[in-house]
């Protein structure tokens, strides 16, 4: 019986699947400057709840008040397919709101350019269940109230 040569695995292949280890490794001990090597200079990121991030430095912002709200944020991933110009990546995000353990799914996509992350969609599959958005919109209300508390203080003095 003859055998069928199968194709080497193609360079772009190996580019979206060493992103997908990177993001994994990235979530298990999240940080702005690991974040950050993943990403490329001139990323757009698009996600729920919060304005678009264009560049870097946006990027990172992003991330970095993500992380101040939820410290203990972890991300594990469940599949992933695609190439560097269509990377799906489905998982499951473990964090801390409110003093109770909330979880999520969603799935990115991604657009990847020399291995960096250049565009980042995200899509929730009911954005971080109701009890978390319950108590992230009961977050968001009281931020409000003191920004406006402390607006109002700044006014008579």
């Amino acid at each position: 019986m003859a055998q069928i040569a199968m194709p080497a695995v193609s360079r772009t292949a190996d580019e979206a699947a060493e992103f997908v280890r990177a993001f994994g490794d990235f979530w298990s001990a999240p940080t702005p400057e690991r974040f950050r090597a993943l990403m490329h200079p001139e990323v757009h990121l698009v996600q729920p709840l919060a304005p678009e991030a264009h560049g870097i430095d946006a990027a990172v912002a992003w991330f970095t008040a993500t992380q101040a709200l939820l410290p203990d944020i972890r991300i594990t991933v469940r599949r992933w397919s695609g190439t560097p110009e269509a990377l799906f990546i489905e998982w499951t995000a473990h964090a801390t709101f409110g003093g109770k353990p909330v979880r999520w799914d969603a799935v990115d996509r991604f657009r990847l350019e020399g291995g960096f992350a250049s565009e980042r969609a995200q899509k929730n599959h009911g954005v971080c269940h109701s009890a978390v958005s319950t108590d992230l919109q009961s977050f968001v209300a009281h931020r409000r109230a003191a920004k406006r508390t402390v607006f109002e203080n700044r006014q008579r003095l």
